[in-house]
């Protein structure tokens, strides 16, 4: 289950990314250290920023804003410069053990 729920992150991810700025990335999902932080977190806004020459925070929000709604997750918020998703409260896979799901 969390393998098709990252997987889905990422598809989303690269789609809007390559919708809204034209670019081909590969999405890295890795695991946040502390739970509180979320399951899975990608440094795309990071890339992007380096390649779009703006700010990752500012990136990270257009993203939280714009990517809609990804089944299985619930919202998407942004810490120091990184995108978080939150799975949905009533998804209830075996395979999660915390509170979120990440987009760094």
């Amino acid at each position: 289950m969390y393998q098709r729920l990252t997987d889905r992150l990422r598809e989303t991810l690269a789609a809007h990314i390559l919708k809204q700025y034209g670019l081909e990335l590969a999405i890295v999902l890795e695991r946040p250290p502390k739970i509180e932080m979320g399951e899975a977190a990608s440094p795309v806004c990071f890339e992007l920023a380096k390649q779009l020459k703006r700010a990752p925070r500012q990136i990270a929000q257009e993203i939280a804003n714009g990517l809609g709604r990804i089944d299985g997750i619930a919202r998407v918020a942004v810490a120091g410069g990184r995108a978080r998703r939150q799975r949905r409260p009533d998804f209830r896979p075996r395979t999660f053990t915390g509170q979120s799901l990440v987009c760094r």
